[in-house]
């Protein structure tokens, strides 16, 4: 049946067959063969796919590589196979067995993202009568701007940024601080070495050559340099160098080929070649880190609105790269999932993309850039009104647009010499403030002081504002840590009431705001206990709250109860000690212990806080099951309960909050500017009901209920299940640490403008909903992302680029105002193939991620799986439809820049929250967490990574011969995630942001287990035990090693995840360690193959 005409946006025709075309057109057997052509993204082309029956299976084989790109071609983007970055199989496919489940005011962070290539240029071809001829491209008529007069410095001077963690950081967590030191520069003041932009023909993020090579390496015990006053871009963009690290860098690894890939079978029986399966690229295993500027000087002769482009994609977010700001923020603060915007939302619902935004506004970059910063806090550079008094007017606050409210940034235009300014947003004209003006010259009306103004040049830029500026609505509110903790009868069981004591002893001298910060400690059972620590009082003060049904404040006002740190901090920590021992001697029988009033707890709290604000960290140990808030039984108990079972209709039940307390709390305790932080560290079942639960059960503790109180005031929900005191303790301690101390920043509001034609949708993550437009956060982190759906509102002009800004207001630690503002601009396409080849894949999965959170309370888990794979197919069925409509029916044709999306949905298909096996708490807990996390995070929840750590480690047995055994290993090369590269001799390392599992193989070597583990047979460590471990370094050169690979595994990842000891055999190997495999068939679905069989059957069957 002959595929209908593509529609107008699909771009030129393609040519007839034997003309390269882009694809690869492979009969099974068949090697590669094509060109490129003009404006045709590149793609994987699977041969053999075909939806009806289909022949034997043949052997996978690759064919002649195709010629190489134009010289032009620069590498700049991620997952390309080398050489013309396509990739094609030949082998035919068995069709799958059946598997289950498939059925505007004022508001503020640092730099990002990226646009879109110019096109190409037609590669040449043997010429054909019936060939259409290329379209032409308009030429841009070239000019070279005038060079700018003398700079003139600007009003606000720069400051340095917000400050990170106090010195020590968080014991296995990231600490801030820790990016390079800026690149050289030449003699003449530019940046030496940065890689030529990418053309529309690149497709491989690789290191540029040897003598454009950015080396970013740390001295070690080097201390910072100096802060410049003003940056001069690119050069002078500077990182800050890290304090030594505790953990030394890992030594990077040698290039290897992935483990799994089978060999191609000569004797007549063939098979298909995994090795040829579209797999993610692993992160560059060098130490050098590739230099990405986010807008670039365009090639060719086509007109563009701007001087510079976007750098179209991105890099991969788990990759090693710096960010030179050149315009467009840092993709670590603003990704979009297209970075070729469809001009009309009928190309875009062609295409089958979303158009989505993630925005970190505070993430990890605002700790390792010197961001630039201009200080308004001042009134130095205002110009008074005449005839009054100039103390009578406050300073001036950023420039911005007069009607949508834009904040001035890279893009906007000068024109009338410099008077009147446009802006870029909604096209507004208007006046230039009198104290702003400065001359502009030529035709791109460029200011004289172009060069000393950061929100001229930069994407990302950050404003210091005065309390008396519209921006500050009050003094400056006291970063207060409010800590409740459950000293009921199971907590002290388990050991949590211990371990939460122990965190917050740990971590009152590593709070954020350092001298101003307040603490307030409470614990309850039945009753409520507030204590008091004052200089004034010779020890401390106990004061009661018995009404839990209706709980109070303990005291009029907040300064009564919390406590001043930098003169009582050796005083509250005496009192603390003194519960660690009076819990330790007692013996909590009573009834009164039994008990937990954690609802009453928290309001009684929240109403202390109401003056001022703060965070509020909430150590839950048992369902509160007193006082008001609390909850009867747990979802999902009980005979006849909705369970999590894919055919059962009632499914989603057990997701949907049955006490609606702790949502109405977390709105009051929002208003207020207080952000709940909720830990919940249920001990294990114990007794005859551990049998009927499973090993390693958790109480249940009802979080379902209590998580709104966290994720509705921008706090996070950190869930211990089966806690045991011995192994625990460890991350608990760096939690608390990592929370309190981390980059933050307090009562915060963040609003995303967006050009003429588009607006916001939408926001998900972890914020209060207040109204329509804004992101209420009484807290924000750098950890914090929040997910923005954009619509249509007119079509776009391809001629020029659409921008979006995200603004985040808010105070810091140190009490001063700041707001934080990114900017992204992105080009307009008419052409859908343009679209397809500027698709972000990571955001595009961040998109089904957070779908499949947002459903999980109204939809069964059958019904979400066919959701997402439906989504996959619709995008893939129109790139096979409009893109690459001369390929064989028998390939299923993947865009290069998507041909991961089949592998990360089918992981998505068997992620935490849609299988069977976790109990309810710790499904909740992945939904929330994942509604939350930034792009790096999610891509790690969505597929972790494997790693084989025996061979790095016996690789110092060698060095040892030659009499030097490094302690420091190399970093060890990540591995596929299945099974057929697993071997039974090694040791395995598998992260996936919560855990990190150690697998032990049944044939390792017994001498390598002895010197990591103490002994010869690592069943004696779980196998009458817990299967959590607790990393112990022992006195051998392996056992330092070993550790060096697990704190540098946490470090990269900002999470001290608990380690699993698995030995072979377990129930605990297939559940948390084969399961998590997710090339591999299972109980949770079906194989990488089998996943892309099913596929491409879909794709055809939409052709019928």
């Amino acid at each position: 049946m002959a595929a209908p005409p593509p529609p107008p946006g699909a771009g030129p025709p393609p040519p007839p067959p034997g003309l390269g075309n882009g694809h690869y057109r492979m009969p099974p057997g068949h090697g590669m063969g094509g060109s490129a052509a003009p404006l045709q993204p590149q793609q994987t082309a699977l041969s053999g796919l075909a939806g009806k029956p289909m022949a034997p299976p043949t052997t996978m084989m690759a064919g002649a590589a195709r010629p190489p790109p134009p010289p032009n071609a620069a590498a700049g983007m991620t997952g390309a196979i080398p050489s013309n970055g396509n990739h094609a199989m030949g082998a035919a496919m068995p069709p799958p067995p059946p598997a289950r489940g498939m059925a505007g005011g004022p508001l503020l962070g640092p730099g990002a993202a990226s646009g879109a290539p110019p096109p190409m240029p037609p590669m040449p071809a043997a010429p054909m009568a019936s060939q259409p001829p290329p379209p032409r491209m308009p030429s841009a008529p070239s000019s070279s701007p005038m060079p700018p007069p003398p700079m003139a410095g600007p009003p606000g001077a720069m400051m340095p940024t917000m400050p990170g963690p106090p010195p020590g950081g968080v014991p296995g967590a990231f600490r801030p601080g820790g990016m390079p030191p800026p690149p050289p520069t030449s003699a003449a003041g530019g940046t030496a070495g940065f890689p030529p932009p990418p053309t529309a023909t690149a497709q491989q993020l690789q290191p540029p050559p040897p003598q454009q090579q950015q080396q970013y390496q740390q001295p070690p015990n080097a201390p910072p340099p100096p802060l410049p006053q003003m940056p001069q871009p690119p050069a002078n963009n500077a990182f800050r160098p890290a304090p030594p690290s505790a953990v030394p860098p890992l030594a990077p690894a040698p290039k290897q080929q992935q483990p799994m890939a089978r060999k191609q079978n000569t004797s007549g029986s063939n098979r298909i070649d995994p090795s040829q399966i579209p797999r993610p690229k692993a992160s560059p295993l060098d130490a050098k880190a590739t230099v990405y500027m986010t807008r670039v000087t365009p090639s060719g002769n086509v007109q563009h609105p701007y001087p510079t482009v976007a750098n179209v994609p991105p890099p991969a977010s788990r990759s090693s790269f710096v960010v030179q700001d050149t315009g467009n923020c840092s993709p670590r603060f603003m990704r979009a999932s297209v970075n070729n915007v469809p001009c009309t939302s009928e190309l875009l619902g062609t295409s089958g993309l979303p158009l989505s935004i993630a925005v970190s506004p505070l993430a990890v970059d605002a700790a390792t850039i010197t961001l630039p910063i201009v200080d308004l806090s001042s009134d130095a550079t205002a110009v008074p009104t005449p005839g009054a008094a100039a103390s009578s007017q406050p300073p001036p606050g950023p420039v911005r647009c007069a009607r949508c409210k834009a904040y001035i940034n890279p893009f906007f235009r000068f024109v009338d010499d410099g008077k009147r300014m446009k802006c870029n947003m909604c096209g507004h004209t208007q006046e230039v403030p009198p104290h702003y003006f400065s001359p502009a010259y030529g035709t791109d009306g460029r200011r004289a002081d172009h060069d000393t103004r950061p929100e001229l040049q930069f994407g990302t830029v950050e404003y210091v504002v005065s309390p008396q500026s519209e921006y500050s609505v009050r003094p400056a509110m006291l970063p207060v840590y409010a800590f409740v903790i459950d000293a009921s009868r199971n907590a002290k069981m388990s050991g949590a009431f211990h371990a939460a004591i122990e965190a917050v002893i740990g971590c009152v001298t590593s709070l954020a705001g350092g001298d101003r910060a307040r603490v307030i400690v409470a614990t309850y059972d039945r009753h409520v206990h507030f204590y008091r620590v004052s200089p004034d009082l010779e020890g401390h003060q106990l004061l009661v709250v018995p009404d839990i049904d209706e709980p109070y404040a303990p005291t009029s006002g907040l300064s009564e109860l919390a406590c001043d740190v930098s003169k009582c901090s050796e005083k509250l920590v005496e009192v603390l000690q003194g519960l660690l021992e009076a819990a330790s001697s007692a013996q909590p029988t009573a009834a009164a212990g039994m008990a937990s009033a954690g609802g009453a707890a928290v309001e009684s709290t929240i109403a202390a806080m109401k003056g001022n604000g703060g965070k509020l960290l909430w150590f839950c140990a048992s369902m509160p099951d007193v006082g008001i808030g609390k909850v009867t039984s747990a979802p999902g108990a009980g005979p006849g309960a909705p369970s999590m079972s894919a055919d059962h209709k009632d499914a989603m039940k057990i997701m949907q909050s049955s006490v609606k307390h702790y949502a109405d709390s977390a709105k009051i305790a929002a208003e207020h500017q207080i952000c709940v932080h909720l830990l919940t560290l249920a001990g294990p079942v114990a007794g005859a009901a551990a049998g009927a639960a499973g090993a390693g059960s958790s109480l249940p503790i009802g979080l379902v209920n209590l998580a709104p109180l966290a994720t509705n005031t921008g706090g996070d929900v950190r869930h211990y299940p089966a806690f045991r005191y011995e192994v625990d303790r460890e991350q608990v301690l760096s939690d608390v640490r990592w929370i309190v101390s981390r980059p933050q920043g307090l009562e915060a509001l963040m609003r995303v403008r967006c050009s003429a034609g588009l607006s916001v949708i939408d926001y998900s993550g972890s914020y209060c909903r207040r109204t329509p437009v804004d992101v209420d956060l009484p807290c924000v982190d750098c950890d914090k992302n929040i997910f923005v759906r954009l619509r249509y509102d007119d079509t776009l002009q391809e001629s020029e680029e659409c921008c979006v800004q995200a603004a985040a207001l808010y105070t810091s630690p140190d009490g001063t105002r700041r707001i934080r503002v990114h900017t992204l601009s992105l080009p307009c396409t008419s052409v859908l193939g343009n679209v397809f080849r500027g698709a972000d894949l990571e955001i595009n999965v961040k998109h089904r991620l957070v779908e499949t959170c947002q459903m999980l309370p109204v939809k069964p888990p059958a019904q979400i799986k066919e959701h997402i794979t439906s989504r996959c197919v619709d995008t893939l069925y129109a790139y096979r439809k409009f893109c690459a409509t001369n390929s064989s029916s028998g390939q299923l044709i993947l865009p290069e820049a998507l041909k991961l999306l089949p592998l990360y949905t089918l992981a998505l298909n068997k992620a935490m929250g849609l299988r069977m096996e976790p109990e309810i708490d710790e499904r909740v807990a992945w939904m929330h967490d994942c509604l939350s996390l930034n792009v790096d995070s999610s891509m790690d929840t969505v597929y972790g990574q494997l790693m084989r750590v025996d061979d790095v480690l016996l690789e110092s047995d060698s060095a040892a011969a030659d009499g030097a055994v490094p302690d420091v290993p190399r970093k060890p090369s990540p591995l596929s995630l299945t099974s057929e590269g697993i071997d039974a001799t090694g040791i395995y390392l598998f992260a996936n942001g919560r855990d990190l599992l150690c697998y032990v193989g049944k044939r390792a070597d017994p001498s390598l287990v002895h010197d990591l583990f103490g002994t010869d047979d690592p069943d004696t460590l779980c196998g009458n035990g817990p299967r959590l471990w607790t990393l112990m370094e022992f006195d051998s050169v392996h056992s330092k090693q070993f550790t060096s690979i697990v704190l540098h595994t946490r470090t990269e990842r900002c999470k001290h995840m608990r380690l699993r000891l698995l030995r072979h055999g377990s129930r605990e190997e297939t559940l948390r360690f084969f399961d998590s495999l997710i090339e591999d068939r299972s109980t949770a679905g079906m194989s990488y193959v089998e996943y892309l069989c099913h596929v491409h059957r879909q794709i055809q069957n939409k052709f019928v």
